[in-house]
């Protein structure tokens, strides 16, 4: 079956977590011209395994792809791997990557709730962020990557930079969380273009809305901000962006 399947139509949303990768990838799943890795969850995380093979990652995941014109798979850890872009690079050499960017306060605080409404999470907000507190072990065998770096998952460059560095920029889609609610058909032709596609993508069909606010105190944001705000200088210029027209500081 894999020897059937065309490896230029590989893409994978790598990435960021709590920036809209979970909607982005049911969208495409009821895209007709696109196959997404079965099951949709839990998460493949396949390029996490030291030993990757493409025979098989085609065979359990896309056995059933067909003539889709776009192949791939959503896993927010892979942009915390330095050696997954690599992985990933060895066998489709010309694989396409997604990655979703979001204001990194409110990716943070997103983070936050997420182990918080999954029981990981027993300290208070003002603890997490302005005390900084450690945090409580977790089982590394149950979980792939720490659910507590909550302020450091939104340094972006520091992920982005790997992925920069193995794969050829016009392969690598980024987006921000913040048009995928604001500028949605934008969004949907750029991202269209990118896989090739040729029917519209149609984020009206989204069962659940996006994510559009978290209210937390005004002295936590502000010391987020300026947290952020170094890595989101280095991020502009290396994306060649106007990063403060999108988050606003």
């Amino acid at each position: 079956m894999s020897s059937d399947i065309n490896p230029k139509k590989y893409f994978v949303i790598a990435g960021c977590q709590r920036c809209g990768t979970t909607a982005l990838a049911r969208l495409l799943h009821m895209h007709p011209e696109v196959y997404m890795a079965q099951p949709l969850f839990p998460e493949p995380k396949y390029f996490l395994n030291e030993t990757v093979s493409k025979e098989i990652y085609l065979n359990q995941y896309f056995s059933n792809a067909k003539q889709a014109i776009a192949i791939g798979e959503k896993s927010t850890s892979y942009i915390e791997s330095s050696t997954v872009p690599k992985r990933i690079k060895a066998i489709f050499p010309e694989a396409k990557v997604i990655i979703l960017l979001r204001d990194p306060v409110y990716r943070a605080l997103s983070n936050y709730q997420f182990t918080k409404n999954n029981n990981l999470e027993p300290r208070t907000p003002r603890e997490v962020f302005l005390e900084e507190k450690p945090p409580p072990a977790y089982s590394k065998s149950h979980i792939s990557v720490s659910p507590y770096q909550y302020k450091a998952r939104g340094e972006y460059i520091r992920y982005i930079k790997p992925w920069l560095n193995i794969f050829q920029p016009s392969n690598i889609l980024i987006l921000f969380y913040e048009n995928l609610i604001n500028n949605c058909n934008r969004s949907a032709v750029e991202l269209g273009d990118f896989l090739g596609l040729s029917q519209p993508i149609d984020f009206s069909i989204l069962n659940a809305p996006l994510e559009t606010s978290i209210d937390y105190k005004e002295n936590i944001i502000a010391k987020l901000q300026h947290h952020y705000k170094p890595y989101n200088h280095q991020l502009a210029e290396l994306l060649n962006i106007d990063l403060k027209k999108i988050w606003k500081y």
